[in-house]
């Protein structure tokens, strides 16, 4: 990449696109507090990606999981209690 620079977009820029991504918003959002894999997502057909070689195969060096997905304590997702009684607890200690 001659430009360290990376551009997410939801609309058109009218630039060339580098790589395409196929995959589910849940997959990223699992991606990025740290759940999954994008090397994980991809080997099991969860995740697609379409380009040069030298950028897809290293897209997690370029495209990070936040810094918040390693913070120690964290809750997951998974564990949090939903509105309306969800099982799971509210808290790491069960409370």
């Amino acid at each position: 990449m001659q430009n360290q620079n990376v551009d997410l977009c939801l609309k058109d820029p009218g630039r060339e696109v580098n790589v395409y991504f196929t995959v589910e918003l849940r997959i990223m959002v699992d991606y990025r507090i740290g759940d999954v894999s994008l090397k994980q997502a991809s080997a099991d057909g969860r995740l697609k990606l379409v380009g040069e070689h030298f950028l897809t195969r290293n897209v997690s060096s370029w495209l990070a999981p936040s810094v918040l997905a390693e913070l120690p304590g964290q809750i997951s997702p998974r564990n949090t209690l939903s509105v309306g009684g969800g099982e799971g607890p509210a808290f790491p200690d069960g409370h």
